[in-house]
């Protein structure tokens, strides 16, 4: 996919590949987007592209889930990025 050089970049780390398509729909007009499917994915992405300008996650994902996600995030060098939590999980304790 190539990039816009004049919108900013967004990263979607979710597992469910229909879950990213509709995020990647409702953003792609106003955004680049690249994908993950999980949390250490989604440090290989930041690595690669040095202008992702905001990251949405799931919660529940396989190999490393939002919550370690975000903890190591908060440790490494893309810790000022903005994040935007997304999960279908519907308890208190999620929220």
């Amino acid at each position: 996919m190539s990039m816009n050089k004049g919108k900013l970049t967004v990263l979607i780390i979710e597992d469910q590949e229909i879950n990213r398509l509709l995020l990647q729909g409702i953003l792609k007009k106003e955004y680049n987007v690249v994908e993950a499917e999980n949390g250490k994915d989604a440090f290989e992405k930041l690595r690669q592209h040095k202008d992702i300008a905001a990251i949405l996650v799931d919660i529940i994902m396989p190999v490393m889930d939002g919550y370690t996600f975000l903890r190591k995030l908060k440790k490494s060098e893309f810790s000022s990025l903005p994040v935007i939590m997304v999960t279908g999980e519907k308890d208190d304790d999620t929220e």
